[in-house]
């Protein structure tokens, strides 16, 4: 038996005895199929019960399933236009190989320190934008492991449903801090000032308690200049020169009380400063993200509570973000032992266990752990 073989036994005899709960208005929405080749390999399906779906799912046993953000009035129809969209969610996929994580590990694999940037990265897209920036209401959204590398959050809000893809893309700019002119955060007598305010022009500007971009820089200023680590975080929010370093450390105090009134002509090498200090507030949502989910509203994304085909995880829906754990949490087979034989492959944990790495190695492994191998493409079952 191949491994594409292998997972679709595998997939079928778990959709036989488990039906994923169906979106709000899955009758209105596209859905679409993936194989071993590729994640949407057949789409433009429709679907009118969940019984119709499942029934689908335990005969085709499918490596993924994803449904589309809108709304349809005729979601099998196609070319797209003849669908005639009545609306769509609002959705982010945050993968970790799109958040600048630096693991060791091949790109296509995973490890708790890269699936814990995506889920701080998800923390805080809800937490410090969509909730207090746009007044999302979390009772009003969706988060779900995606089964292999990152998060998708969904937002159901009737705000968002007819917005169109500039409208997605311009929210994707704003809280990746895409293009962030400065320049209008400050002004002097009641006039811009330059970009690149200098030290005694009197330059007012944002305050700690200020909402949006303007608290949000504000804090995060006065974050960066304190704290025995200032001198590592002034560095790493682009301030190189050293002799300006220590002149921001050295009036830390006098700058504190200077922000939290508003006065910003104390600070030294403020444009490099607001340049760092904004990329690292920024959501790091990535270029894919931009130009491919968020802003495309047509687009499929993976049934939550499915299961992944690269992984044989579960697109596990997450009530409690902080105590989740997608290697522990997401298991959806068992113990039962299965034989196979694994070239090369890294370490990974799936709950309390680390399983490799293996070389040349031919054993048997919980079932749960034989199926992660082999959807990963390092391993043959015997």
């Amino acid at each position: 038996m191949n491994p594409e073989q292998f997972l679709h036994q595998r997939f079928g005899e778990y959709y036989a005895r488990n039906q994923p709960p169906v979106p709000s208005g899955m009758e209105r929405r596209e859905w679409g199929f993936g194989d071993a080749v590729k994640k949407i390999a057949f789409r433009h399906y429709a679907f009118r019960t969940a019984d119709e779906l499942w029934h689908y799912l335990a005969r085709e046993a499918p490596l993924y399933i994803s449904y589309s953000a809108a709304y349809y009035k005729f979601p099998a129809a196609r070319p797209m236009p003849k669908k005639e969209r009545i609306g769509a969610d609002l959705v982010f996929d945050l993968d970790a190989n799109e958040l600048g994580v630096k693991c060791t590990h091949p790109a296509d694999w995973i490890c708790d320190a890269c699936l814990e940037k995506s889920k701080t990265e998800t923390i805080r897209l809800i937490e410090d934008f969509l909730v207090p920036d746009f007044g999302l209401s979390k009772e009003e959204m969706q988060i779900s492991f995606s089964g292999n590398r990152g998060y998708h959050v969904r937002v159901f809000s009737d705000t968002v449903q007819q917005l169109d893809s500039g409208a997605r893309k311009e929210i994707v700019d704003y809280i990746a801090g895409n293009g962030i002119d400065f320049g209008k955060f400050f002004y002097v007598s009641k006039e811009y000032i330059p970009e690149s305010p200098s030290a005694g022009t009197g330059a007012r500007g944002p305050t700690p308690t200020d909402p949006a971009w303007f608290g949000r820089l504000a804090r995060s200023v006065l974050e960066t200049i304190e704290g025995p680590d200032a001198d590592a975080k002034l560095t790493a929010a682009g301030i190189t020169n050293a002799a300006k370093r220590h002149e921001i450390i050295d009036h830390a105090p006098e700058i504190k009380r200077q922000i939290a009134a508003g006065r910003w002509d104390a600070v030294a090498g403020l444009h490099h400063l607001l340049t760092g200090v904004a990329k690292a507030k920024a959501v790091a949502l990535g270029d894919r993200i931009d130009g491919g989910v968020t802003g495309d509203p047509a687009k499929l994304l993976r049934l939550p509570d499915s299961l992944h085909g690269s992984t044989g995880l579960l697109a596990k829906t997450v009530k409690k973000m902080d105590s989740f754990d997608p290697l522990a949490h997401t298991i959806a087979f068992g113990e039962s032992p299965v034989k196979v034989r694994i070239k090369n492959a890294p370490a990974i944990r799936l709950r309390d266990r680390v399983f490799g790495p293996f070389t040349d190695a031919e054993l048997e492994l919980p079932e749960a752990a034989a199926i992660f191998f082999v959807a990963k493409g390092v391993a043959q079952p015997c």
